[in-house]
């Protein structure tokens, strides 16, 4: 997923090791202090939605899991693999949704 989206969007992304792990306190805030904004963008799926939620509670990070919804997707690299035509469309709802979400 990181992959295809860093291609795709054009934005640069990591991942955790695995769904399983945490972001650690040491971890977030070096984050924090390359990026000018950090989302979350886990599995369309319930352990991802779960996820996202901690992480949401924990650093105060914006959550995108609900953008996939409407493509009927588990991922953004089936988004990509299957419904490459949707792109342009969730590029740009993804765009609009982090600009709202970091209006401050």
């Amino acid at each position: 997923d990181v992959m295809s989206f860093k291609s795709v969007i054009g934005h640069a992304a990591i991942s955790l090791r695995s769904e399983s792990a945490d972001l650690t306190d040491v971890h977030f805030h070096l984050l924090k202090r390359m990026c000018n904004k950090l989302i979350i963008f886990y599995d369309n799926d319930k352990q991802g939605y779960r996820k996202a939620e901690k992480f949401l509670e924990k650093f105060g990070l914006v959550n995108c899991n609900n953008l996939l919804e409407q493509y009927n997707v588990k991922d953004f690299s089936q988004l990509v693999d299957q419904q490459p035509e949707s792109l342009g469309e969730f590029t740009f709802a993804l765009s609009h949704f982090i600009s709202r979400a970091y209006l401050v």
